[in-house]
């Protein structure tokens, strides 16, 4: 087992790191809102296998992106933010995407992403923050992109 899949398996082994949501239109949609940081993210990152959208928040806390832009770079084919500040994430993410996204909130940024997203493709919702946009803990705004990913597969 390589050094990748045995921080893949870790990864997928706790709550809320990696969680797969379920597949829609053969698209995989995984839950990763335990990842409150930059480097939590990049690990998630580092995991992907797929082309990803990426679904994250803003933060009133500055993040430097330059951390892991390489892999947004190598990975993630679109971002999506949700959230008040959105627009100062812009300038540092934009350049690294073909498609960046901002919208109000989270269940705006799910539609988003599955309409940005292809078959075989993956759609991954990590925060890279700590919960600041209206949950009350990384398990309640885990819950709350679970239950958007749901209602898209009852829609069709």
């Amino acid at each position: 087992m390589t050094a990748l899949e045995r921080m893949r398996q870790n990864l997928e082994g706790t709550a809320y790191r990696m969680d797969s949501v379920g597949l829609i239109d053969d698209i995989q949609f995984l839950n990763d809102s335990r990842a409150v940081d930059l480097l939590s993210t990049r690990d998630s990152f580092k995991c992907l296998k797929s082309p990803a959208v990426w679904l994250t928040t803003t933060t009133p806390h500055e993040r430097d992106f330059a951390l892991i832009e390489r892999y947004i770079r190598k990975k993630i084919k679109a971002i999506v933010v949700y959230g008040t500040e959105a627009i100062d994430m812009r300038s540092q993410l934009e350049k690294m995407v073909d498609v960046f996204l901002t919208v109000a909130d989270l269940k705006e940024a799910v539609n988003a992403s599955y309409d940005l997203a292809e078959p075989n493709d993956v759609v991954i919702y990590s925060p890279s923050c700590v919960v600041t946009d209206g949950y009350l803990n990384f398990v309640d705004r885990g819950q709350a992109y679970e239950k958007y990913v749901k209602e898209l597969g009852s829609s069709e």
